[in-house]
């Protein structure tokens, strides 16, 4: 359901596969390397492999007690925290004490790096930090949400562009520090990059062992343990990542389908589904340019 826009702004309500979930995502023209959504009431145990820098402000409740693999680890989230994570890497979701709500932003990385250039820093940011509850980012992020529920175009540009120097001036480091990033182990990370490369053909396990030197069993075992996902499911997230970017470049779902190696549209929509929330029917029609409504002028009385 598209709620009404003005100004080059748009939110779209999409219905999920879960009951009682809200999945809302915004768009504003003035910003097109930035996506924002809204999920309220989710149990669901969220995976994703990103190709944006990526902030997810809890919300609530503030009893929340949430799992969560990045980097090779495990770490636990609560409300008023701020999960990040940058292009390149995998998360997921492993556990949830109850439903959760968030806050999420998504900027393209040529965004950031430009930002970075004018606010002085110098080679790709960094961050130095996957979880975070500075209050001072945690307000920034918050003003943007509510500019968002508000439906205040201007107030949701401003906002997003003073959270986006946050990021930077907060949680991000040089190029020289990056040291202080987990490792996979050589093999996983192999296997790892091997699937990165081939995602849209067919590989098999001997395949992978292979690349990594390591048995079967223990490449699955490894891969699942350090990743959080087994190597066919990470394999069908990056395909569904691929998918989803170009379907929002305007590419058809059948040609989007194809791409990746899906052998039929059929599996596609299920696996993308699975892992979104949404047939990609709804995906589709939710990223399409945004057509601004001129709102009418408020009553005199």
């Amino acid at each position: 359901m598209e709620h009404a826009t003005e100004h080059g702004f748009k939110t779209t309500e999409m219905m999920t596969d879960r009951p009682g979930e809200q999945l809302f995502v915004h768009h504003l023209d003035a910003l097109p390397a930035v996506q924002l959504w809204t999920v309220k009431n989710s149990d669901r145990l969220w995976a994703m492999h990103h190709e944006t820098y990526t902030a997810c402000l809890v919300l609530a409740p503030g009893r929340l007690r949430a799992t969560w693999r990045y980097r090779g680890r495990e770490r636990v989230v609560s409300a008023q925290n701020i999960q990040l994570m940058e292009p390149g890497e995998l998360h997921v979701t492993t556990s949830t004490s109850e439903p959760a709500s968030f806050f999420v932003v998504w900027w393209q990385p040529n965004y950031v790096e430009e930002l970075a250039r004018e606010l002085g820093h110098s080679g790709t940011p960094h961050l130095r930090t996957c979880q975070t509850a500075d209050p001072t980012f945690v307000a920034g992020l918050f003003d943007a949400y509510c500019a968002v529920e508000i439906q205040n175009p201007l107030a949701v540009h401003s906002a997003v562009i003073q959270a986006t120097a946050l990021l930077i001036e907060r949680c991000t480091v040089t190029p020289e520090r990056k040291s202080s990033v987990v490792r996979f182990h050589p093999g996983v990370a192999k296997a790892r990059g091997l699937l990165n490369a081939r995602y849209a053909e067919r590989v098999t396990l001997d395949e992978l062992a292979n690349a990594a030197g390591l048995s079967k069993f223990h490449l699955v075992r490894s891969f699942t343990q350090e990743c959080g996902l087994a190597p066919h499911a990470y394999q069908n997230l990056r395909r569904v990542v691929d998918a989803k970017l170009r379907i929002e470049q305007g590419q058809s779902i059948k040609e989007a389908a194809t791409s990746n190696g899906f052998a039929d549209q059929a599996h596609f929509s299920r696996v993308f589904k699975r892992l979104v929330g949404v047939p990609p029917g709804a995906w589709s029609k939710a990223v399409r340019p945004t057509k601004t409504i001129s709102c009418p002028p408020p009553s005199a009385d």
